[in-house]
């Protein structure tokens, strides 16, 4: 706040499965005025959301916040909410030595489901690279698209209605909870930028499809839009299944299935998900391979 002193909060908040279209702007320095609105709103049945970025300049007359009100963040963030993610999701905290500052649980059942921030070592003030921040964390967890600057997430303690739809697939309305990191890691936005996957064993092994192997089946193009289509909310073991069996089709051996397949899984070129996708292809549609020395 020291840098913008004008700086306000946005709250929107909707009833269960109706549109976020409503929003209420408040002064940063005002919390109890804030506390007061969430809890009065939340009591009365709207599920309620707080811009995750610190908003500035003339307040929109209806609707909600955008771009253009971006002031300043001081966490990069994820979120997930599938089957799955919050195990993954550990997995990759541990493998890359990161830490949490404060992880909001908006649900248990039927499953985890997470919002993480993680503590910037100076603010940002400029909307590209909070995105840019944001994206790197989204390829590494393979987390939902909700990257953007102007983002809303759903306010820690409140209540979380289950929408009719949700509750046919087995939500219910539950307490969300905050839990604070009481040693958090603090990371720069190059060090967050450079967790994003790299891409030079999977654009080694395409290559190597392309030059040595049957020509049929999807091309490296295909096979790569399917690796990335991954990353979409619900569609790993789907997309993933679908270029596994591609590149089995194609010949390819078990060691460049894996490696290609290693920067979209949590367990590496070890993924059990993947070997098994893997196994399943092979007895399916062709031979095991090795690659030739």
């Amino acid at each position: 706040m020291h840098g913008h002193p004008d700086g306000w909060i946005e709250i929107a908040y909707a009833r269960p499965g109706e549109p976020l279209n409503k929003s209420r702007i408040f002064p940063a320095h005002d919390l109890k005025e804030i506390i007061d609105f969430v809890t009065k709103v939340n009591a009365a049945g709207f599920n309620v959301y707080i811009g995750a970025a610190l908003r500035q300049g003339n307040r929109p007359l209806s609707g909600r916040a955008n771009k253009s009100h971006f002031a300043a963040a001081r966490y990069a963030w994820i979120e997930y909410d599938a089957a799955g993610d919050h195990e993954r999701v550990v997995a990759i905290c541990k493998a890359q030595r990161i830490e949490p500052a404060l992880m909001v649980v908006t649900g248990n059942t039927p499953y985890k489901r997470c919002h993480l921030y993680f503590q910037l070592a100076d603010a940002i003030s400029n909307s590209d690279e909070l995105k840019i921040t944001n994206a790197a964390l989204k390829e590494l967890f393979g987390s939902d698209h909700v990257d953007d600057p102007a983002r809303v997430l759903r306010v820690g303690g409140t209540v979380n209605y289950a929408s009719p739809a949700k509750v046919a697939r087995g939500y219910v309305t539950e307490v969300t909870t905050v839990h604070a990191n009481r040693r958090p890691g603090i990371y720069s936005v190059e060090a967050l930028c450079a967790l994003r996957p790299r891409r030079t064993e999977l654009d080694y092994f395409l290559a190597y499809g392309e030059a040595h192997l049957p020509k049929r089946g999807r091309n490296a193009d295909e096979l790569l839009a399917l690796l990335d289509a991954s990353r979409e909310p619900h569609q790993w073991w789907n997309s993933i299944r679908s270029a596994t069996a591609s590149m089995v089709g194609k010949g390819w051996p078990e060691q460049a299935v894996m490696f290609a397949c290693a920067p979209y899984a949590a367990g590496g070129i070890y993924d059990k998900d993947v070997q098994k996708l893997y196994d399943d292809a092979v007895a399916k549609f062709g031979k095991k391979l090795e690659v030739q020395s």
